[in-house]
């Protein structure tokens, strides 16, 4: 701890106010476009804090409606859980070798416990539970911006996720939303703002804002911005399934997603990756087989991939259908827990319950079987009747052929005409 860089405080606007003389930084935790965020701790109390470090060039009008975002989010309800608690903004200086640095602006937060990333490489394999715990989490988070703030993250992707263990150990983790950077940049009606530079990450833009990103069009009113979080959440929602970044076909040139700047979601009913998702969709469908659900929750993951963003369900309609989801789930646990209790019950009765199970298996297989041999009989019959009727076709028309012959050579027969003759 000796060690660990000291920082000098010029003003200190947090609340709850945080005593920041024992605070030290340990480390650099990332870098942005912002600027650095610092994993700091408190000596004294031990406690752990990120700081959000603003670059020397950040616009200050960013910067200030960035500030104002995480304040009015600390003071909802609840937004605890799917946000990162903000303390508030610090002036300060630190030790850049002997000398003290030029002040510098920072959002002091919470610390979390690691991005989404992080959480999955320690996960060999994710229970059902737990991937649809990380879905209503992120949906949530959007959900909350959308409705009390009228505006949408723009920059859904894995490292923009962040989880905090439970308190409790059987409990689920809480999935948070960080960088709302990106927010600033629509108005509050979901739409993006005139003139602005399209901001975020590529690989998960959807496909209007990639659209608009290649073209440089004006993209005032013509792009749906929380359908957009819809597409980059269900895109993140595929790689954290599989556990890999996903790689879109490329160009002659190297160059992802390019397909995608002549295909204007806004009038292409079929996109040019739309194969492509349908390929991811099926591969995931194995990994969770057999849990009750799972089909309502790939329809609802492909629903949000969808190209054209008119077909993308709300967040809200997320909502609504992963709770069906939780509920045909919950359903069927308590069905478990019946059958589980009613064996117990049954005590010395268990095995002949088990005998009974397996003979009705092994009548199920009969039947089957029994089904599979009607079957193929009954498309042998048809076969048979078919190759029946080619026959009779084929001699029948033989037959009508060697008629016609016999009436054309009666025809020109000079000793038929001479008896047709006589019989008069």
């Amino acid at each position: 701890m000796d060690n660990l860089n000291k920082i000098v405080i010029r003003a200190n606007k947090t609340d709850p106010l945080v005593d920041l003389d024992f605070i030290r930084k340990v480390k650099i935790l990332n870098h942005g476009s912002f600027g650095e965020v610092w994993f700091l701790i408190d000596e004294k109390s031990s406690k752990e804090y990120a700081l959000k470090v603003f670059r020397e060039n950040c616009e200050p009008e960013k910067i200030e409606k960035e500030v104002d975002l995480n304040k009015k989010l600390s003071t909802l309800k609840n937004s605890h859980d799917y946000f990162v608690f903000c303390y508030g903004e610090l002036i300060f200086s630190d030790f850049e070798g002997p000398d003290l640095s030029e002040d510098k602006l920072g959002l002091l937060f919470e610390k979390a416990d690691g991005t989404l990333t992080k959480y999955l490489a320690k996960k060999p394999i994710l229970s059902f539970d737990e991937l649809l715990n990380i879905v209503k989490c992120i949906n949530d988070g959007l959900l909350i911006l959308q409705q009390n703030f009228q505006c949408s993250h723009l920059d859904i992707k894995p490292s923009n996720i962040v989880f905090q263990k439970p308190i409790e150990k059987d409990d689920l983790p809480k999935f948070k939303l960080i960088d709302y950077g990106e927010t600033l940049f629509i108005k509050s009606i979901g739409t993006l703002a005139k003139g602005i530079t399209i901001a975020g990450t590529p690989h998960y833009f959807s496909p209007e804002i990639n659209f608009a990103y290649f073209n440089g069009t004006d993209t005032t009113n013509a792009i749906n911005t929380y359908k957009s979080d819809a597409y980059s959440m269900g895109l993140t929602i595929i790689e954290t399934i599989l556990k890999r970044k996903i790689k879109f076909p490329k160009n002659q040139k190297g160059e992802e997603r390019f397909d995608e700047k002549i295909h204007d979601p806004r009038s292409v009913e079929m996109g040019p990756y739309d194969n492509f998702i349908g390929e991811l969709i099926e591969e995931i469908k194995g990994q969770y087989q057999g849990e009750a659900g799972i089909n309502d929750f790939i329809e609802l993951i492909g629903e949000m991939l969808k190209y054209n963003y008119n077909k993308r369900p709300s967040f809200v309609e997320i909502e609504l259908r992963i709770r069906k989801i939780l509920e045909v789930e919950k359903k069927d646990l308590d069905r478990k827990v019946r059958l589980l209790e009613n064996m117990k019950e049954g005590g010395e009765n268990v095995e002949e319950l088990k005998q009974e199970v397996e003979k009705l298996y092994d009548e199920k297989d009969g039947l089957v079987k029994n089904l599979d041999d009607l079957k193929e009989a009954l498309s042998q019959k048809e076969e048979n009747e078919q190759k029946f009727k080619r026959k009779y076709e084929k001699i029948k028309l033989e037959n009508q052929i060697l008629l016609e012959n016999i009436k054309e050579i009666k025809k020109n027969d000079p000793k038929e005409e001479t008896k047709e003759e006589r019989s008069f």
